[in-house]
C-alpha cells in the first residue's frame, strides 16, 4: 500500500502563492530537454520553446511556469509532451532572480522581518511589468511563427498572469485555458482584486486542485461561480484531486502511487481539454 503524498518544506516566500502544505522546489531529475532556449531581442525576454518538425502554423500553447521558475521539476518534459502532439509551445521566462531566502525556521519576529523582502520580490513581478513580456512580445511572436489560436497552461503562480491575459485577450488569438494547481492568491498578495478580470473571461477554464487548494480554485468555489452565467460554461472543467497536495503535477514524487495515478489522470484530462480549445 502507497503512502499518501508527503508534505515538503516550502520556502515562504513562496507561500504567498503555494500552500504551506505543498510539494517543495525540485529539480528535474536528469531529463533532457527536447526544446531550446529562445532569446527575443526586443524585449530582452528569453522563452523555452518547442517547435514540432512538421509544425506550419496553426495551434500553440503558451505556458506560465510556477513561482519556482521555468526549471522547476517536470515543467519543461511537460511542454516537450505537448509539442509532441503537434503544437508549437512557449514558456517566457517571467523573472531570472530567485526566490528571497525562505524562513521557515526560527521565532516569529525574525519570520516577520524576513516576510518584508518577499513581499518586495512578489511585488517586482506583478501584471504591468510581467504583462508587456507576454502581450508585446511573447504572444506576437508566437503569432509571427504562424499561430493562429494560442491556448494557455499554468502552473501555481502562473495562474495570475492568465487571468489578465484571458481578460484582455489583446490579440484575440486566445482560446482559454489549463490551470494546474492555480493560485488565485496571488491576487491578495499584489493587494489586486481577480473578481473584474475573472468577470471578463469569456473563454472555457479547467482547474484542476488538490485537497489542500484554497476552496476558491476547487469545483463550487468563487472562480467556478464566476463561470456559471457565462456562455463558456459548459466547456468549463472544475476538477478536484482530494488526495493530493499543491505541485502534484509537475513537482510531485512520481515513485508514489497515488501522485502518479493522479498525475496520468491530470495529464489524460489536461490534455483532451487542450485539444477540445482547438476545435
Amino acid at each position: 500500500m502507497s503512502k499518501a503524498p508527503a508534505a515538503e518544506s516550502v520556502p515562504q516566500a513562496a507561500t504567498a502563492c503555494c500552500q504551506s502544505e505543498s510539494h517543495g522546489v525540485v529539480g528535474n531529475h536528469g531529463y533532457e530537454n527536447k526544446g531550446e532556449d529562445v532569446l527575443l531581442t526586443k524585449g530582452n525576454l528569453q522563452m523555452y520553446v518547442v517547435k514540432p518538425g512538421d509544425w506550419n502554423g496553426g495551434n500553440a500553447i503558451l505556458v506560465l511556469h510556477d513561482v519556482f521558475g521555468p526549471d522547476s521539476g517536470r515543467t519543461k518534459q511537460i511542454c516537450d509532451e505537448w509539442a509532441a502532439k503537434g503544437y508549437l509551445v512557449a514558456m517566457p521566462v517571467l523573472w531570472k532572480d530567485n526566490l528571497p531566502e525562505s524562513y521557515d525556521e526560527g521565532p516569529m519576529i525574525l519570520k516577520l522581518f524576513k516576510l518584508i523582502p518577499m513581499i518586495s520580490w512578489l511585488r517586482k513581478n506583478r501584471w504591468k511589468r510581467i504583462g508587456p513580456l507576454l502581450t508585446d512580445h511573447a504572444i506576437p511572436w508566437m503569432v509571427e511563427q504562424g499561430a493562429t489560436v494560442i491556448a494557455l497552461a499554468c502552473f501555481c503562480f502562473g495562474f495570475y498572469p492568465m487571468v489578465y491575459l484571458l481578460a484582455e485577450n489583446k490579440q484575440g488569438v486566445l482560446a482559454g485555458g489549463v490551470g494546474l494547481h492555480p493560485s488565485l492568491q496571488v491576487f491578495s498578495a499584489m493587494h489586486e482584486s481577480s473578481k473584474p478580470l475573472l468577470d471578463k473571461i469569456d473563454k472555457p477554464l479547467m482547474m484542476l486542485s488538490s485537497g489542500g487548494d484554497p476552496g476558491d480554485i476547487k469545483p463550487g468555489g468563487r472562480c467556478d461561480k464566476a463561470f456559471r452565467p457565462k456562455a463558456c460554461y459548459e466547456k468549463c472543467v472544475f476538477k478536484l484531486y482530494p488526495d493530493m497536495i499543491h505541485g502534484w503535477v509537475n513537482r510531485g514524487d512520481l515513485g508514489n502511487e497515488k501522485i502518479k495515478r493522479d498525475y496520468d489522470d491530470s495529464r489524460m484530462v489536461s490534455g483532451a481539454f487542450l485539444e477540445s480549445l482547438f476545435l
